[in-house]
């Protein structure tokens, strides 16, 4: 600890500049973690929790970005320190992220973003616009697609520590269907998915409700896995649903994130149940042998929200869609229709689908004023040009949302949505988009390959399959 402030404030100056004394929001920072950072990510670090104490500000290099933009994303999410743990106050917070913001800026202006993802012996560059397009979409762009996906979920899972909802969540819950394909997913992600499952829950006792994206995110992942790789309900994601049932509400939702956040995931409570009931689903066996009357009763009231939920904006619409594929019980035969009707009509002139488009800007999530502020400023600002090109992310979804609703792979449409999914992939192997949050980093990029390669898969498009490595 003594050794990480020695450092933090002796080196309060860029190269090149006089020595300073330590600024007001250094002093902020150097005290924040000290009194509540460096007892786990210090020398004596806890669970491989992130090596915080060496570093240095100001950024000296490309490397030391992430790491410093893992500290802010921690700190301004809430996500850090943990909930059973001291607190900082609001204005202690606020101030070192907004040095630590200031800091961070100034050194990309110098360095660059740095690599998107990076741990030990990985590192992958920075996603941009003008990364080149791959001149032939082929088996060389698959595998590339395929080690972004990987290398990437096990980069983020090494040096984060954390579960995301862009990267290793998303990983963790779409990764596994494409077995068939790509091979056998990273048993490293598995495994760090596996450390959060919470000891025995005891169903007849109801738990606080509190923001639960995690909890559900680990199992839909750790259902997902087992589904298409185990094929068969280990004993880890059994008690992961049951203490995911146990945060359930009154109402059958979960309480959504209000932190930082990628949309258009973890975006409102409806989008959140999604997941819950697609892990309730996903796990083989599971719901069909519950025997369990009160997580029954769960169940049914789960699926009783989201048959009721009237959708906000054509996103939930689209996930009424997807909750009719592995729940149909679940969705009104009136909102399947409409879902399927406005999937066709959202489609762009040039084959693609918009993330953008399928909502108005203030209704694409239950906004904070404070944290959330950034975000729509930065929404706003886009021309509705900007608004309505066609991403990945929403036209490998809509594919896959078409596909699973019986559209077949021949339909014009949809084969004029695989056009442009080869045309558009870069020669990293990833798909470029725009995040909608964090536009620094671009993690919709993350999300967006996924559902290419997902779309791709259901099509047809990814080739024989491999050899899975499966049990």
């Amino acid at each position: 600890m003594q050794t990480f402030l020695l450092l933090l404030l002796a080196t309060n100056n860029f190269p090149g500049t006089d020595e300073l004394p330590a600024s007001p929001g250094q002093l902020a920072v150097s005290s924040l973690m000290q009194r509540h950072c460096l007892k786990c990510h210090g020398p004596d670090r806890q669970d491989g929790a992130p090596h915080w104490e060496q570093l240095v500000l100001p950024i000296k290099n490309a490397a030391d970005i992430p790491r410093w933009q893992a500290v802010v994303e921690a700190l301004q999410s809430g996500r850090m320190p943990p909930e059973d743990a001291a607190q900082p106050t609001s204005a202690e917070r606020n101030s070192a992220v907004s040095h630590l913001k200031a800091v961070l800026l100034a050194a990309e202006s110098v360095y660059g973003p740095g690599y998107q993802y990076q741990a030990d012996e990985i590192r992958i560059p920075a996603a941009t616009a003008d990364e080149p397009r791959v001149e032939a979409f082929d088996a060389a762009s698959i595998q590339a697609a395929a080690t972004y996906l990987d290398e990437g979920a096990v980069a983020w899972t090494r040096s984060r520590r954390c579960i995301t909802c862009h990267t290793n969540g998303t990983y963790i819950a779409e990764r596994p269907r494409l077995t068939e394909w790509l091979g056998r997913p990273e048993d490293e992600v598995l495994q760090f998915f596996q450390t959060g499952v919470p000891a025995e829950t005891d169903s007849s006792t109801p738990q606080t409700p509190r923001p639960a994206y995690r909890l559900i995110w680990q199992t839909l992942g750790l259902a997902q896995w087992d589904r298409y790789v185990t094929k068969q309900t280990g004993e880890l994601t059994d008690r992961s649903l049951r203490a995911m049932l146990m945060q359930q509400r009154d109402n059958g939702s979960w309480m959504h994130y209000t932190g930082v956040r990628e949309l258009p995931h973890i975006s409102t409570d409806f989008e959140l149940a999604v997941r819950a009931a697609w892990a309730v689903a996903a796990a083989p066996g599971w719901l069909q042998n519950l025997n369990d009357e009160r997580l029954l009763r769960r169940v049914a009231r789960m699926k009783n929200y989201l048959r009721q939920h009237r959708p906000g904006n054509d996103y939930e619409l689209a996930l009424k869609l997807q909750v009719a594929s592995f729940m149909p019980e679940a969705v009104t035969v009136a909102d399947r229709r409409a879902a399927i009707t406005m999937l066709r009509e959202k489609q762009q002139p040039d084959g693609g689908w918009s993330t953008r488009g399928m909502s108005a800007i203030e209704n694409w999530a239950s906004w904070h004023p404070e944290k959330d502020s950034k975000c729509l400023q930065m929404l706003r600002a886009e021309t509705e040009a900007e608004r309505s090109v066609s991403d990945p992310y929403m036209t490998g979804f809509a594919i896959v949302l078409l596909r699973e609703a019986g559209v077949a792979a021949d339909d014009e449409q949809i084969q004029r949505g695989i056009a442009w999914l080869k045309a558009n992939q870069r020669m990293s192997g990833r798909w470029w988009m725009k995040s909608m949050f964090k536009q620094t980093y671009h993690f919709s990029t993350y999300m967006g390959t996924m559902q290419a390669m997902k779309a791709l898969a259901v099509c047809g498009e990814l080739g024989p399959a491999a050899d899975t490595g499966a049990p």
